[in-house]
């Protein structure tokens, strides 16, 4: 079973930085979460186990950061800042797509189409 501190030296000895930034999909087979052969559910259960895992080691001190090519351990304090900025991003966008969901309540109820039986 990987722990956080094992996560944590594989990502600083061979991840360190963004230029070494690994993909969910290569963390998860090397990590053994996944093998190259499964699909479907099975990834998806996977990745959230490596995003909990993550998420852990970040929580306990760790500085591994994501970017758009992937997972990397930041090398300095810019690298940790532009992730922080990236995850600000995500939120906003959440929010904002948790504001339009919202506002299409009432038009679903007056447009709403009887299901065929």
């Amino acid at each position: 079973m990987t722990t956080t501190h094992s996560l944590a030296q594989h990502m600083k000895t061979v991840h360190l930085g963004k230029h070494r930034a690994i993909t969910n999909r290569r963390l998860s087979v090397f990590l053994g979460f996944t093998d190259q052969g499964t699909n479907g559910r099975q990834d998806i259960a996977n990745s959230k186990s490596l995003t909990t895992l993550i998420n852990e080691a970040v929580s306990e001190g760790y500085p591994i950061c994501c970017c758009s090519r992937g997972y990397f351990y930041a090398e300095n304090d810019s690298e940790i800042k532009a992730c922080a900025i990236r995850y600000m991003k995500m939120v906003e966008n959440w929010r904002i797509k948790a504001s339009d969901i919202l506002r299409t309540l009432p038009l679903e109820r007056e447009n709403q189409l009887p299901l065929p039986l």
